[in-house]
């Protein structure tokens, strides 16, 4: 039903564009009529001129008539919505935004399509500006990426009014974060660094694995099966899942299998007029995914076709943009027709079956870095794109329409410089990134035509915690304190009486291992040693303790006499014949 409605709004918004259209071409030519009937009627032909131009009046103010009618029954259709503005001279059509008003922005309608732009939520900030944002195809979750090196994941489902991420990756330290790309199902990230290699993640963080990187030390760089310089954009396949190209300083273009790792599958290689080495700041797919185009450095655009060949370009649009500039963005708004964003503060339209010259440009969009993107609205009959603040404007996002660059819509956007930007049609929201200043990812949305996103968490209040109070404890239990226990049995109280030491008047049990409390320590070792040392008088002489021997050793002659045969002592003892022998 928002789909059939967001048609229709679209329908009646390109009928009320014709009409006023109509209209201005038919005061113009009103208005030239009578200059030329005053200037160069004769004198004698005076008095018809006031009737000629009556005459025309009557005539325009039928058309007029018709066409109020027309608008009259386009407004009966939209009874129920917002009053849409009427349209301006000057090609815008709103309101601008009033920054006295309760809601931060204003509602932006275009003829009856409403944008979504009137309230809008903050994501929690970078230490620096964001680089890549990109959101999920079903709206329920968003990543950032910046230059602080680390990329947040969003989920819109579990955050409250703090639009904390649910978690914080750092893919590659010291580089930072030049684009990330969802998959067509949501279930991948594929995140580019300023490194050789992408990284490829699954929705919830977790780490999948990086695609090799090239050899540095070959002269030609479709030898190598990878890039060998920072790489600089990504996009997935419009139709084929596995399947995903990027764009490097090294001067190629690859196309990548999802499920090879080891290499590419084709390489581009973009080349300046002279043969000179150059490299694709930007690249994209066709809607149909039959060519692949990119925007070279030095100002040149190049097309391939997706099933080769690729050792030249098929189509190439010489100075598309100022050479030395690089292009943040390219798009196809249909197979036929590409819109660019070039770094020389330019928007431009080009017919790829005549690259002579652009079918339109819009100039003067200050852009002071490479990061202000274009991105084409659900339905692709408008073009958004963003330009950065300066010391005397603020940034804005700009709505054109796709066609013909006509611009439609400008809303002022003071939350710092805008740049990376995202428009998801499955929810009408729009998630902008914050290049300076906040520092943020902000999203966009209205509470009547968009669904979920930012919806489900900008009223979501915070949890609150409780103070930490010195208050005396609250007894949750009162039946367990000892008022209210039932009595030990008296037999069971007798045994846990013998065991008190105090109540059983037990002894004091020996200490075991070391000692305290002034109690020296015992062990198993001290009472065996105790057991089999006897005690010793250090103070006594040995010569008197054997010398109070010598009276009992002459009577009992125990030791001496056997040695000796039974001879006394100074007798000699008799030889036998073997020893006199």
């Amino acid at each position: 039903a928002a789909r059939q409605a967001a048609r229709r709004d679209r329908e009646k918004a390109k009928r009320k564009l014709r009409t006023a259209h109509k209209k201005q071409q038919q005061q113009q030519q009103r208005r030239d009529g009578a200059r030329a009937a005053e200037g160069a009627a004769p004198a004698g032909d005076g008095e018809a001129g006031p009737m000629a131009q009556e005459g025309q009046e009557g005539q325009s103010g039928e058309d007029e008539g018709e066409d109020d009618d027309h608008d009259e029954d386009d407004d009966q259709d939209d009874e129920g919505q917002d009053d849409a503005p009427q349209a301006a001279g000057d090609g815008f059509h709103g309101e601008a935004p009033n920054p006295e008003e309760d809601e931060p922005l204003t509602i932006a309608e275009l003829g009856g399509y409403v944008l979504p732009m009137s309230r809008t939520i903050a994501l929690q900030a970078h230490a620096k500006g964001v680089s890549a944002l990109d959101m999920e195809p079903s709206g329920s979750r968003v990543a950032t990426g910046s230059l602080d090196f680390e990329m947040h994941l969003h989920d819109f489902n579990g955050m409250d009014q703090d639009f904390a991420p649910f978690r914080l990756i750092e893919p590659c330290p010291g580089h930072y974060v030049n684009d990330l790309r969802y998959s067509r199902t949501g279930e991948l990230l594929l995140v580019i660094t300023a490194q050789q290699k992408p990284i490829l993640y699954d929705r919830d963080g977790r780490n999948l694995g990086e695609y090799a990187k090239g050899d540095q030390y070959l002269v030609d760089m479709s030898q190598t099966s990878g890039h060998v310089a920072p790489v600089r954009r990504c996009q997935w396949h419009p139709t084929v899942r596995e399947e995903f190209m990027t764009c490097a300083e090294d001067g190629t273009v690859r196309l990548w299998d999802l499920n090879n790792k080891k290499g590419q599958k084709a390489v581009m290689k973009g080349c300046s007029l002279g043969q000179k080495r150059t490299f694709a700041t930007c690249c994209c797919y066709s809607p149909d995914a039959s060519l692949v185009g990119a925007v070279t450095a030095d100002g040149n655009m190049h097309f391939w076709p997706s099933a080769g060949p690729f050792h030249r370009p098929s189509r190439t649009v010489a100075k598309a943009h100022t050479a030395g500039t690089e292009a943040s963005s390219i798009l196809f708004a249909d197979p036929l027709h590409v819109i660019t964003r070039g770094g020389d503060h330019t928007l431009k339209l080009w017919d790829i079956r005549a690259v002579e010259r652009p079918l339109a440009a819009v100039h003067n969009l200050h852009n002071r870095t490479q990061l202000c993107d274009a991105v084409l609205s659900p339905g692709g009959d408008m073009v958004l794109t963003a330009t950065d603040a300066t010391e005397d404007a603020p940034s804005q996002l700009l709505f054109f329409e796709a066609s013909s660059l006509q611009l439609l819509k400008a809303v002022d956007f003071k939350e710092g410089s805008a740049g990376r930007l995202c428009w998801n049609g499955r929810i009408n929201q729009i998630a902008v990134g914050s290049t300076a200043k906040d520092r943020r990812g902000h999203v966009f949305y209205h509470p009547a035509r968009s669904i979920k996103g930012a919806l489900l968490c900008a009223g979501r209040v915070v949890a609150p915690t409780q103070p930490e109070l010195d208050l005396p404890p609250i007894i949750k239990t009162p039946h367990a304190l000892p008022l209210f226990r039932d009595e030990v049995p008296r037999r069971k109280q007798q045994t846990l009486d013998r065991k008190d030491r105090v109540k059983g008047h037990n002894p004091d049990r020996p200490v075991t291992g070391v000692g305290h409390g002034g109690r020296l320590g015992t062990s198993l070792k001290g009472s065996i040693m105790g057991a089999i040392m006897k005690p010793t008088d250090l103070n006594t002489d040995p010569q008197l303790e054997i010398l109070k021997y010598a009276e009992l050793a002459k009577k009992r002659a125990f030791w001496v006499d056997p040695a000796y045969g039974g001879a006394r002592a100074g007798e000699k003892k008799p030889r036998t014949e073997g020893e006199e022998q």
